[in-house]
């Protein structure tokens, strides 16, 4: 993974304002995107049975893969997702009061499914030229791998990021991402016997799933944060790998 497939922090707010300029009807799904790293199958597919806004949290159960089946993720299962305020501040005023168990977040006109061939070719690749260029190797998947790379480099925890992403391990998060986190070589010798710092507020919402306690209640890693990447600081890595492939 090189710098030229994915979003700089400073691209990426520019093209989701862009799109709202734009494209306003495909604002809330490409905010979905660049704020959780679901996969744009997992993405078209979700309803609002699987969105529970009030605690800021949405169920990654089904994949409309490749635009042409309807099924499981890639993975075989299915994840929570954290939402960002932004995405709940988007999706507040789109969700109707009633609703068949079938009704998607992200439909078409036709309120079926998107084809996310007809997405890429009329609504990402026209507005993502004019705003970042030609000279990068951008895709709708490159906000996926946006997510991850950006937040690395702000620090966020790699198991919240493999949870909310759904990906295989840290490992592979390490082996892909890994050369977009910060690279400090010293100066760590005193940081055990330092007085311990008060730990930095959550960026996240306080509630879990339905049903569950609040997230500050349950394991660590939930209470990492689902940050607006908009302002992810941006570092340019000091190496590059070969380029990888993963979901």
């Amino acid at each position: 993974m090189t710098p030229r497939e994915v979003f700089t922090a400073a691209e990426l707010a520019a093209f989701l304002d862009a799109i709202a300029e734009k494209r306003p009807r495909y604002l809330p799904l490409f905010q979905f995107l660049a704020d959780t790293g679901a996969r744009i199958g997992e993405a078209t597919a979700l309803r609002w049975i699987d969105v529970d806004l009030d605690r800021a949290t949405a169920r990654i159960e089904r994949s409309f893969s490749s635009g042409r089946s309807l099924g499981a993720t890639k993975t075989g299962r299915s994840r929570p997702v954290e939402l960002s305020a932004r995405v709940i501040e988007t999706l507040r005023p789109l969700r109707p009061d009633l609703f068949p168990d079938d009704a998607l977040v992200f439909p078409n006109e036709a309120q079926g499914l998107i084809d996310p061939h007809n997405l890429r070719d009329r609504v990402f690749r026209p507005i993502m030229a004019a705003v970042v260029g030609v000279e990068k190797r951008l895709t709708v998947h490159s906000l996926r791998h946006s997510f991850a790379s950006l937040h690395m480099a702000r620090g966020t925890p790699l198991k919240w990021i493999q949870a909310q992403g759904g990906w295989a391990s840290a490992k592979m998060l390490l082996d892909v991402y890994g050369h977009f986190m910060p690279e400090e070589s010293g100066g760590f010798a005193n940081a055990l016997a330092a007085p311990r710092a008060a730990p930095p507020r959550p960026l996240c919402n306080s509630t879990g799933p339905r049903g569950s306690a609040p997230i500050g209640q349950r394991r660590a890693r939930s209470t990492a944060c689902v940050a607006t990447l908009s302002d992810a600081t941006t570092v340019t890595p000091a190496r590059s790998h070969r380029n990888s492939r993963i979901g």
